[in-house]
C-alpha cells in the first residue's frame, strides 16, 4: 500500500478525513492539508484491510 499525504500541518486530528484511491483522483483543487495525527492513523487503519494491499491512496483532512 502506498499513501500520498496532503500538505502536513500540526493541529488536532480532524473529524473529516478524505481518503481516495489514486485511480479516482483526476485533479486536486487547491492545496489540500492533513494533520500529522490523521496522516499517521489512516494508513494503520487501511493496513487492517487486506483488500487494500498494493493500492495507492490520497489522504487529506
Amino acid at each position: 500500500m502506498t499513501v500520498y499525504p496532503a500538505m502536513l500541518h500540526e493541529a488536532s486530528p480532524s473529524a473529516h478525513v478524505t481518503v481516495k484511491r489514486m485511480e479516482e483522483v483526476d485533479h486536486v483543487p487547491g492545496l489540500p492539508k492533513g494533520t500529522f495525527a490523521n496522516i499517521a492513523t489512516v494508513p494503520l487503519d487501511l493496513a487492517t484491510h487486506p483488500e487494500f494491499l498494493g493500492q495507492r491512496f490520497l489522504i487529506a483532512a
